[in-house]
């Protein structure tokens, strides 16, 4: 069993050097270079909330929808039961829509490494 994803102190971390950050741009007048890393802090704080809210782990299986010449673009999520009879299938829903993927959109396999596992980069 995998241990729990937890980034609560690593987060607190950087909300506060986004505070320092904050407080340097006041001081400097905007400078570029501090607005980048204060645009990186937050998006890091972001992306470590979302690991955490879903426990994706760094070991996680994460798939791209490819482009493909012979689809027309848009993939509907089903479940097909044990014998995976595409004609049986029902369509996946969740909070009363369909799940609907397209090209660049990512499905991401947790807990699920030895299957297709793809190591992280």
């Amino acid at each position: 069993m995998k241990h729990p994803v937890h980034f609560s102190a690593v987060i607190d971390h950087l909300r506060q050097w986004q505070a320092d950050l904050v407080q340097s741009l006041k001081d400097s007048n905007g400078d570029s270079s501090l607005t980048n890393i204060k645009r990186q802090v937050d998006h890091a704080i972001g992306c470590l909330q979302l690991c955490q809210e879903f426990q994706i782990q760094p070991d996680s299986e994460v798939i791209p929808i490819p482009w493909s010449k012979e689809s027309l673009g848009v993939f509907l999520v089903a479940d097909v039961g044990e014998n995976e009879a595409l004609e049986c299938g029902t369509p996946l829903a969740v909070d009363g829509r369909k799940v609907i993927l397209s090209f660049g959109d990512l499905i991401i396999r947790r807990h699920h490494p030895q299957i297709g596992s793809r190591k992280p980069r």
